[in-house]
């Protein structure tokens, strides 16, 4: 792709030239990063390698504007086969940060019959990957595990 997330990441609108986020405005607990179900969707013009050496810089772009908060990097579940899984996990072990986290979202988790619409999680398909990262996030915050209903 000719502008990858990396190129996007520091932007307030993705597509307009000079938009640049003024990441000390506003700091987040925690960073979910859920990449690359297009990018392994259709013919790659790129390898595994490629993909896990985009994603680590992808990571050194958070935490320069981040600074050391949980990033938690899933899978997704829209993904056809495993190398999207597989290079996510990669890039996150390759990493070496003590507060990254792999999260495997496995496709598994959705019934196609009722949690998808138009080639994409639905709501109910949004809550149950909700539910599958709340745990996750709780570990990496410390934040209360709660029983609550996603809603």
């Amino acid at each position: 792709s000719d502008c990858t997330m990396l190129q996007r990441f520091g932007k307030t609108f993705d597509c307009q030239q000079g938009s640049a986020w003024n990441f000390s405005r506003w700091q987040p607990h925690a960073v979910v990063i859920c990449l690359g179900t297009n990018d392994f969707s259709t013919k790659r013009s790129f390898t595994d390698d490629e993909f896990v050496v985009g994603y680590k810089q992808l990571i050194d772009s958070v935490r320069r504007a981040y600074g050391q908060i949980p990033i938690l990097c899933l899978s997704s579940p829209m993904a056809d086969d495993n190398h999207l899984h597989d290079c996510v996990r990669r890039a996150v072990q390759e990493y070496g940060d003590g507060n990254l986290y792999f999260v495997p979202i496995l496709p598994t988790i959705l019934d196609y019959r009722c949690d998808v619409g138009a080639g994409h999680p639905n709501y109910s398909g949004h809550k149950k990957m909700a539910m599958a990262l709340i745990p996750y996030l709780s570990s990496a915050t410390g934040w209360d595990c709660s029983s609550d209903t996603i809603e």
